[in-house]
């Protein structure tokens, strides 16, 4: 168990003060009202992000499957429900939403590369005017992939943020593709 950042204390015998290692100032005696803590408002996320888990499903299942039928409708709904369901469960692929978006994202390590990508699958919202829900989503995703010693954050086409809001998030990059169609 890791100490940084609490307080370690002792066992107080009686009439006598607790002290610290790190701290030697006493400990109030009982009856002692501390002062009120301040909020710190840098700390306090605006948008809630939530991990997306299968209770979620009921609630979110029928409106994500349907953007995703349309997104991909190679796949049948059934063959949806079960990769949705893998995606939540892989420790590789975050699924992450607020009250009205969702996004997900998967760690991708080419066998040459000596550390990993984030690549964002897709980013979907179900309210009009959820911008800055998205971009908190991103900005999750980012320091997701922070964590996991990634070295980029790729977006794939796939996202329902306003083009000209990607400037706030990205960098844009030229990429070169041929399609083998």
């Amino acid at each position: 168990m890791s100490t940084l950042g609490a307080k370690v204390f002792q066992k107080q015998a009686p009439g006598r003060p607790v002290s610290t290692p790190a701290d030697t100032t006493t400990r109030e005696p009982a009856g002692a009202v501390a002062p009120p803590r301040k909020l710190d408002t840098a700390t306090k996320a605006e948008t809630p992000i939530k991990p997306f888990t299968l209770s979620d499903m009921p609630e979110w299942g029928g409106w994500l499957l349907g953007r995703l039928q349309e997104t991909w409708p190679h796949l049948h709904d059934w063959s949806l429900r079960g990769r949705l369901a893998q995606m939540i469960m892989d420790n590789d692929i975050l699924v992450v939403r607020t009250d009205h978006s969702v996004l997900c994202a998967e760690l991708k390590q080419g066998p040459l590369d000596a550390r990993p990508d984030v690549t964002v699958k897709f980013c979907f919202t179900r309210a009009e005017k959820a911008d800055s829900d998205m971009i908190a989503l991103y900005r999750s995703a980012e320091m997701w992939g922070k964590s996991k010693g990634a070295k980029e954050l790729l977006v794939e086409a796939v996202t329902d943020l306003i083009p000209s809001r990607f400037s706030e998030v990205f960098t844009e990059r030229k990429a070169f593709y041929r399609d083998l169609d």
